[in-house]
Protein backbone atom coordinates (compact mmCIF):
# COMPACT_ATOMS: atom_id res chain seq x y z
CA UNK A 1 0.00 0.00 0.00
CA UNK A 2 2.81 2.44 0.31
CA UNK A 3 2.71 3.71 -2.83
CA UNK A 4 -0.71 4.61 -2.84
CA UNK A 5 0.04 5.95 0.56
CA UNK A 6 2.65 7.78 -0.88
CA UNK A 7 0.13 9.71 -3.89
CA UNK A 8 -2.46 10.16 -1.22
CA UNK A 9 -0.19 11.80 1.21
CA UNK A 10 1.27 14.22 -1.37
CA UNK A 11 -2.05 15.19 -1.95
CA UNK A 12 -2.70 15.90 1.28
CA UNK A 13 0.35 17.53 2.53
CA UNK A 14 -0.28 20.83 1.86
CA UNK A 15 -3.88 21.22 2.78
CA UNK A 16 -5.24 21.92 5.92
CA UNK A 17 -6.75 17.79 6.25
CA UNK A 18 -4.48 16.51 9.53
CA UNK A 19 -2.94 13.62 10.42
CA UNK A 20 -5.16 13.62 13.41
CA UNK A 21 -8.48 13.60 11.41
CA UNK A 22 -6.88 11.02 9.02
CA UNK A 23 -5.86 8.76 11.46
CA UNK A 24 -9.72 9.35 13.41
CA UNK A 25 -11.30 8.29 10.54
CA UNK A 26 -9.11 5.19 10.25
CA UNK A 27 -10.18 4.37 13.60
CA UNK A 28 -13.52 5.38 13.14
CA UNK A 29 -14.27 2.94 10.07
CA UNK A 30 -12.51 0.07 11.90
CA UNK A 31 -14.97 0.55 14.81
CA UNK A 32 -17.61 0.40 11.99
CA UNK A 33 -16.14 -2.72 10.48
CA UNK A 34 -16.35 -4.36 14.31
CA UNK A 35 -19.44 -3.56 14.82
CA UNK A 36 -20.81 -4.68 11.17
CA UNK A 37 -19.01 -7.87 12.54
CA UNK A 38 -20.78 -7.93 15.70
CA UNK A 39 -24.07 -8.01 13.75
CA UNK A 40 -23.24 -10.60 11.17
CA UNK A 41 -22.66 -8.62 8.30
CA UNK A 42 -19.31 -9.90 7.29
CA UNK A 43 -19.24 -8.42 3.65
CA UNK A 44 -19.94 -5.14 5.00
CA UNK A 45 -17.56 -5.30 8.11
CA UNK A 46 -14.19 -6.40 5.81
CA UNK A 47 -14.60 -3.19 3.15
CA UNK A 48 -14.76 -1.14 6.88
CA UNK A 49 -11.43 -3.11 7.99
CA UNK A 50 -9.61 -2.74 4.40
CA UNK A 51 -10.45 0.95 3.62
CA UNK A 52 -8.69 2.30 6.61
CA UNK A 53 -5.09 0.31 5.96
CA UNK A 54 -4.07 2.86 3.62
CA UNK A 55 -5.74 6.00 5.48
CA UNK A 56 -3.54 4.98 8.90
CA UNK A 57 -0.43 4.59 6.24
CA UNK A 58 -1.09 8.44 5.09
CA UNK A 59 -1.77 9.58 9.05
CA UNK A 60 1.55 8.72 10.26
CA UNK A 61 3.37 10.12 6.65
CA UNK A 62 1.68 12.97 7.19
CA UNK A 63 2.65 12.86 11.00
CA UNK A 64 6.17 12.73 10.37
CA UNK A 65 5.90 15.62 7.60
CA UNK A 66 4.47 18.15 9.92
CA UNK A 67 6.66 16.74 12.64
CA UNK A 68 3.64 16.39 14.39
CA UNK A 69 2.39 13.41 17.11
CA UNK A 70 5.72 11.91 17.94
CA UNK A 71 6.83 8.80 16.65
CA UNK A 72 3.55 6.89 17.29
CA UNK A 73 1.26 9.02 15.02
CA UNK A 74 -1.15 10.12 17.72
CA UNK A 75 -3.81 8.96 19.95
CA UNK A 76 -5.77 7.17 17.18
CA UNK A 77 -2.47 4.87 16.87
CA UNK A 78 -3.20 3.33 20.55
CA UNK A 79 -6.58 3.04 19.55
CA UNK A 80 -6.36 0.95 16.56
CA UNK A 81 -5.11 -2.45 17.82
CA UNK A 82 -8.28 -2.23 20.35
CA UNK A 83 -10.56 -1.75 17.72
CA UNK A 84 -9.01 -4.18 15.11
CA UNK A 85 -9.06 -6.75 17.63
CA UNK A 86 -12.43 -6.12 18.73
CA UNK A 87 -13.54 -6.36 15.37
CA UNK A 88 -11.20 -9.95 15.28
CA UNK A 89 -13.25 -11.10 18.44
CA UNK A 90 -16.43 -9.63 16.89
CA UNK A 91 -15.78 -11.68 13.59
CA UNK A 92 -15.14 -14.74 15.93
CA UNK A 93 -18.23 -14.50 17.58
CA UNK A 94 -20.08 -14.33 14.61
CA UNK A 95 -18.67 -17.39 13.29
CA UNK A 96 -19.52 -19.73 16.42
CA UNK A 97 -23.06 -19.55 15.46
CA UNK A 98 -22.43 -21.89 12.52
CA UNK A 99 -19.41 -23.18 13.82
CA UNK A 100 -18.67 -23.69 17.19
CA UNK A 101 -17.22 -21.91 19.98
CA UNK A 102 -13.59 -22.70 19.12
CA UNK A 103 -13.71 -19.79 16.93
CA UNK A 104 -14.17 -17.46 19.58
CA UNK A 105 -10.87 -19.60 21.32
CA UNK A 106 -9.37 -18.85 17.80
CA UNK A 107 -9.96 -14.84 17.67
CA UNK A 108 -8.87 -14.69 21.52
CA UNK A 109 -5.91 -16.78 21.07
CA UNK A 110 -5.26 -15.25 18.02
CA UNK A 111 -4.57 -11.76 20.13
CA UNK A 112 -2.89 -13.15 22.67
CA UNK A 113 -0.43 -14.41 20.02
CA UNK A 114 -0.08 -10.83 18.54
CA UNK A 115 0.55 -9.39 21.85
CA UNK A 116 3.34 -11.97 22.52
CA UNK A 117 4.80 -11.05 19.45
CA UNK A 118 4.31 -7.53 20.07
CA UNK A 119 6.44 -7.14 23.28
CA UNK A 120 9.26 -9.47 21.88
CA UNK A 121 9.69 -6.89 18.69
CA UNK A 122 9.46 -4.01 21.20
CA UNK A 123 12.67 -3.39 21.98
CA UNK A 124 14.45 -4.90 18.62
CA UNK A 125 13.41 -5.83 14.86
CA UNK A 126 13.85 -9.74 14.02
CA UNK A 127 15.58 -10.53 10.75
CA UNK A 128 12.47 -10.78 8.78
CA UNK A 129 10.62 -8.31 10.35
CA UNK A 130 8.68 -7.06 7.67
CA UNK A 131 6.83 -10.56 7.25
CA UNK A 132 5.62 -10.76 10.21
CA UNK A 133 1.89 -10.31 11.26
CA UNK A 134 0.81 -7.22 11.59
CA UNK A 135 -2.46 -5.76 11.86
CA UNK A 136 -3.14 -4.19 8.42
CA UNK A 137 -1.83 -7.41 6.42
CA UNK A 138 -3.58 -9.51 8.64
CA UNK A 139 -7.24 -7.71 7.14
CA UNK A 140 -5.95 -8.32 3.79
CA UNK A 141 -4.84 -12.03 4.54
CA UNK A 142 -8.83 -12.34 4.87
CA UNK A 143 -10.03 -11.01 1.83
CA UNK A 144 -9.23 -14.50 -0.07
CA UNK A 145 -10.82 -16.61 2.20
CA UNK A 146 -13.94 -14.24 2.27
CA UNK A 147 -14.37 -14.47 -1.46
CA UNK A 148 -14.59 -17.53 -1.04
CA UNK A 149 -16.99 -18.06 1.66
CA UNK A 150 -14.34 -19.66 3.97
CA UNK A 151 -14.40 -16.99 6.71
CA UNK A 152 -13.67 -19.72 9.43
CA UNK A 153 -10.89 -21.05 7.52
CA UNK A 154 -9.62 -17.34 7.31
CA UNK A 155 -9.86 -17.15 10.94
CA UNK A 156 -7.51 -20.64 11.09
CA UNK A 157 -4.79 -19.06 9.17
CA UNK A 158 -4.54 -15.40 10.99
CA UNK A 159 -4.22 -17.77 14.05
CA UNK A 160 -0.98 -19.98 12.16
CA UNK A 161 0.25 -16.64 10.70
CA UNK A 162 0.21 -15.06 14.06
CA UNK A 163 1.33 -17.83 15.99
CA UNK A 164 4.61 -18.43 13.71
CA UNK A 165 5.21 -14.85 13.70
CA UNK A 166 5.73 -14.97 17.29
CA UNK A 167 7.69 -18.23 17.43
CA UNK A 168 9.95 -16.63 15.00
CA UNK A 169 10.23 -13.71 16.68
CA UNK A 170 11.65 -15.52 20.11
CA UNK A 171 13.35 -17.56 18.19
CA UNK A 172 15.12 -14.33 17.00
CA UNK A 173 14.94 -13.11 19.98
CA UNK A 174 16.64 -15.97 22.03
CA UNK A 175 19.15 -16.51 19.12
CA UNK A 176 20.87 -12.81 19.65
CA UNK A 177 21.18 -13.94 23.31
CA UNK A 178 22.57 -16.81 22.86
CA UNK A 179 24.76 -15.37 20.67
CA UNK A 180 25.96 -12.78 23.30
Amino acid sequence: LAPLERILTHILMAGPIGAGAVGTIAALLTALGAAAFGYGWLWTGLPLLLAPTPLEGMAARLARLRMQDGEHGGWWSYLMPLVAGAALVALAYTLAREHGWGMVLLGFTTLAFLAAEAIETETRAPRAAVLLAERRGMAWLMLPFAIFGLWHVGLAALFVYAAASFFWAQREAHRERAGA
